[in-house]
């Protein structure tokens, strides 16, 4: 059974939905043990800040597997509002996968592929290169050699 909770703080009346698979009182301690370590979601922030004593926790609903409470915690957390900055949520629920901007993955996109492809996809097939047929001046081919001094080697000695 994967429990459906509702946190609200006593004063204001803002709230937060959770869901468990854990007993209801060892995701309490969980949160708890959270806001000890410095957690800084904004749940964990408010808990911190009012004191855990102004928050009550109740059960909301049970359900039969993790999937089914994850769409019930998002349909609660919309409906009823808890959202920040109406309520204590960070996210629209499911673990925190909607609501928050998603890390691009790095593209497997290769640099020559950014050009439009390779080969006749490439959008310079068939084009010269910019810098063919310039001719550098004597100034410039020096610049680009570099300074040439001696080479430095390490020196063995006995």
């Amino acid at each position: 059974m994967v429990v459906l909770y509702l946190v609200t703080h006593r004063t204001s009346g803002l709230k937060y939905f959770g869901y468990t698979t854990s007993p209801l009182m060892v995701r309490w301690k969980q949160h708890e043990q959270a806001v000890a370590k410095g957690s800084k979601t904004i749940f964990h922030s408010a808990l911190r800040e009012h004191g855990l004593s102004e928050f009550s926790i109740e059960e909301f609903g049970t359900f039969p597997s993790a999937k089914e409470a994850k769409l019930a915690e998002m349909y609660c957390i919309a409906g009823f509002r808890t959202k920040f900055p109406e309520g204590y949520n960070s996210t629209n629920g499911a673990d925190g996968r909607y609501g928050l901007p998603r890390i691009r993955k790095k593209s497997k996109v290769l640099p020559h592929q950014f050009v439009g492809g390779s080969g006749r996809n490439n959008v310079m097939y068939g084009r010269a290169p910019w810098n063919k047929g310039k001719k550098l001046s004597e100034e410039h081919k020096a610049k680009l050699r570099g300074p040439r001094g001696p080479r430095k080697t390490k020196s063995i000695t006995s």
